[in-house]
């Protein structure tokens, strides 16, 4: 399947979508489109300055959002969560990262 446009900004494609198979893809142009990282509404716990909920304004201006799928009780996930100078679960060392940065572009690092 080509990739197909489903969010443009300034008349240029900002996500494409394509599946390999069963899997849905989605390519992020990140010249359009900055990463924000939120709180779950249980984890991780403790207070948290960003929102765990997108308002109506931020509604209207989003472009995908992304449930991170991993679980971080008891380490079920092996993973870490670090946002707003502080450490919920430390992140692992040599293990993959998304990492949003304060300007929303992101990277991915070990």
């Amino acid at each position: 399947m080509p990739w197909q446009a489903v969010v443009v900004s300034h008349n240029q494609p900002a996500v494409r979508f394509t599946s390999l198979g069963s899997t849905g893809v989605l390519w992020i142009d990140p010249t359009f489109v900055r990463g924000q990282l939120r709180p779950g509404v249980g984890e991780p716990s403790g207070p948290w300055q960003a929102a765990t909920s997108l308002t109506a304004a931020e509604q209207q201006n989003v472009a995908a959002a992304f449930n991170s799928g991993f679980r971080l009780p008891r380490d079920a996930s092996h993973g870490g969560y670090y946002s707003e100078g502080r450490t919920a679960v430390p992140l692992r060392d040599n293990a993959a990262s998304l990492v949003l940065r304060t300007d929303g572009t992101a990277t991915v690092g070990s």
